[in-house]
């Protein structure tokens, strides 16, 4: 063997081994001695940041692959012992393009087993609020240290393949003795950047839940990051009962909701221009099925169903165009007011000017019971509703005293 080419040989031989030497490096930091001090940092800053006691169970680091998984992390109530929000495992697959992206790319990441348990405990006290309240002071703290000339550029990244799989939601709400829960939650985005490469692709996220038992479904897509925000989205709704979600209207309603389900078909459009005013267009189909209000006196009315074809709606114009509105199987004052069909057509509808127009209106076997007075007016079923206070009848004035002698 010729001697010249021995120093080339082990000085390939040295590279190579070198190289040996960083891949191991690599896994043994990576691998090994990471999850131990991601474990210690996430726990000690996250619970510094919140408030409260973060546990994390595991923290696992393929250095190879660039995957890492979270598993048993739990947020704890201020006792101390009950969990506010916890999770299964956190899988994230991140990419290499990270390295010359310069700028978090991952590929994959997927969410298991979320629970969230929120409470009120009193009338504007939730069991979260220490958390928001130390969140706001830290962030206005942040602000004020931070120079107004040194303007900060937002963060780049970009994630694929987001989901959330089996979640749920429980809403313990004391002051009213009601429970709420939000369960078999899935949602689901198939991608999210703001990497200039990436602004101008639409995300399509899509959302599915059972909330107190009733199917709910969200599905679209939107452009987040352009210089015009764009969002559209479809809303299903299924089965829907309204009364549990009445108790948290703010004003006292006249009437008592004893039954009734909402189901709806809705499609919601948002348009934000640079230095225009927002647009929101919301169109679709919504209805209640087996409605029946009644008062401290009985039942009021009842109706299988009531159906509206919306055109279009804009909340902030304060304008509407509907369609249609169909109601069916109306029962009334008891007995005295039955309508099998009503229909109302080409209603316009502006919020702003308080101006309703309605084209169109049929009514087929309406059967209303009426009757006349002696007087001859018609006398109108009685509502069962409390009658106002009668005004008070004016003093008698006491009878006047004879004259003294005795005369009228």
């Amino acid at each position: 063997m010729d001697t010249r080419s021995q120093p080339r040989l082990r000085r390939w031989q040295i590279a190579v081994l070198a190289l040996l030497g960083l891949v191991a490096l690599w896994g043994i930091v990576g691998g090994l001695l990471l999850p131990v001090l991601a474990k210690k940092l996430l726990a000690e800053k996250l619970g510094e940041r919140l408030g409260r006691t973060v546990v994390v169970d595991k923290v696992s680091v393929n250095p190879y692959t660039l995957d890492a998984t979270l598993a048993g992390v739990r947020i704890l109530e201020a006792d101390r012992a009950t969990a506010f929000v916890s999770f299964d495992t956190l899988d994230v697959e991140a990419s290499a393009a990270s390295f010359y992206r310069f700028a978090p790319v991952v590929d994959r990441l997927t969410l298991a087993g979320l629970k969230v348990r929120l409470v009120r405990d009193g009338e504007n006290h939730y069991n979260l609020s220490d958390i928001l309240a130390r969140l706001a002071a830290t962030a206005k703290a942040e602000a004020a240290s931070r120079k107004r000339d040194d303007p900060q550029e937002p963060a780049r990244f970009s994630v694929s393949n987001i989901r959330v799989v089996n979640a749920a939601i429980e809403f313990d709400d004391r002051p009213v003795g009601n429970k709420h829960q939000m369960s078999e939650i899935h949602f689901s985005v198939p991608f999210v950047s703001n990497l200039p490469r990436h602004l101008k692709e639409y995300v399509q996220p899509s959302f599915a839940a059972k909330v107190n038992g009733a199917p709910l479904l969200v599905t679209g897509e939107t452009q987040p990051f352009g210089d015009t925000l764009q969002t559209h989205f479809t809303l299903d709704v299924s089965a829907l009962d309204v009364r549990r979600y009445l108790e948290y209207v703010p004003v006292r309603m006249p009437v008592k909701v004893e039954s009734g389900t909402l189901a709806a078909h809705l499609t919601v459009r948002f348009t934000q221009a640079p230095g225009k005013d927002p647009a929101v267009a919301l169109a679709g189909t919504a209805g209640l099925r087996d409605v029946a209000v009644a008062n401290d006196a009985g039942r009021l009315a009842q109706f299988t169903r009531l159906e509206v074809d919306l055109a279009s709606f804009d909340p902030f114009a304060g304008k509407a165009r509907v369609s249609a509105v169909r109601l069916e199987n109306v029962a009334a004052l008891g007995e005295d007011l039955r309508i099998a069909r009503a229909q109302a057509g080409d209603i316009e509808v502006d919020l702003k000017k308080k101006v309703a127009r309605i084209a169109t209106v049929t009514t087929s076997e309406g059967i209303g019971n009426f009757k006349r007075g002696s007087d001859g007016a018609l006398e109108l079923p009685q509502l069962g509703l409390a009658p106002a206070p009668a005004a008070a009848a004016p003093p008698t004035p006491a009878p006047a005293s004879p004259p003294p002698d005795g005369s009228a």
